[in-house]
């Protein structure tokens, strides 16, 4: 299983190629210092990349976003690190690339060509956001095949961190956790920000079981089994999104609900 470290020596591969690259195309010649600091990119250390020279980092910041954006989802947090490059704040970037690192990123590959992201990406936003985006998606499950099953998501809602449900609302997004309400299992996911919490619950969802309250989605994706792990890597499940740039699902629509039961960003799928 590739681990936090293989991600960030992943990455930063190609950030210390562009900073070659933004090096000679300023005349600049890589010297025993600037090889130092790609030997130290390549290895991991993000770090490496705050003592590069001043005069060099209006030159390969627009190299480094140009690298990041054309192997990573521009919606993930490594796109505020892209942002900061491209506006010349270098000490910014470092911090925010540093921070994305740690969070998690998602390869372009995990876009599909209208803009909808997967896995992991999909939760790494806003609860509000994700919770509007969830409703209307398929959420499928697939243990083996014979127990494999897909259904539509009808109604989700977004919840702030809790005592309760901290460990869930703080953990990567897309991990998988239980919420026990009158004995029943309810699925909920955790969404946010980096450096913020919160989850999104599955409030319904409707398959070939027939529509299905919090309590019965919960029982029919079995989740209690896979509390902890994480959606669209060791968990059984996948979230296939609908096309967000509209509110509609076929002749469904959408809508935002008035919070309710301690939630926000509560939103229903109906005609």
């Amino acid at each position: 299983m590739e681990t936090s470290e293989d991600r960030r020596k992943k990455i930063l591969g190609p950030v210390s190629r562009a900073l070659q690259q933004g090096a000679e195309r300023a005349g600049f010649t890589m010297g025993g210092d600037l090889e130092g600091v790609l030997r130290r990119l390549q290895d991991g250390d993000v770090a490496a990349l705050t003592i590069f020279p001043k005069e060099l980092r209006a030159a390969v910041g627009q190299e480094i976003a140009l690298e990041i954006e054309a192997r990573y989802a521009p919606s993930t947090d490594l796109g505020v690190a892209v942002t900061a490059f491209k506006s010349g704040k270098f000490e910014d970037a470092i911090r925010l690339l540093g921070e994305g690192l740690r969070a998690g990123y998602v390869e372009a590959s995990t876009v599909s060509p209208s803009g909808a992201l997967y896995g992991q990406a999909f939760f790494a936003r806003p609860r509000g956001e994700v919770s509007q985006h969830l409703c209307g998606s398929v959420l499928a499950y697939a243990p083996t095949v014979i127990e494999a099953m897909a259904g539509l998501v009808t109604h989700t809602a977004a919840y702030k961190a809790s005592e309760k449900d901290r460990a869930i609302a703080s953990a990567e997004p897309g991990t998988v956790g239980v919420w026990t309400a009158q004995g029943n299992a309810i699925l909920i996911i955790s969404a946010h920000e980096p450096g913020k919490e919160g989850t999104v619950a599955v409030w319904g969802m409707r398959s070939s079981a027939g529509q299905l309250g919090m309590g019965a989605v919960g029982q029919e994706l079995d989740i209690r089994s896979y509390e902890g792990m994480v959606i669209g890597r060791d968990a059984p499940l996948q979230v296939m999104p609908r096309n967000l740039s509209v509110d509609t699902v076929g002749a469904l629509t959408v809508g935002k609900e008035a919070n309710a039961k301690g939630a926000t960003d509560v939103y229903r799928l109906s005609r």
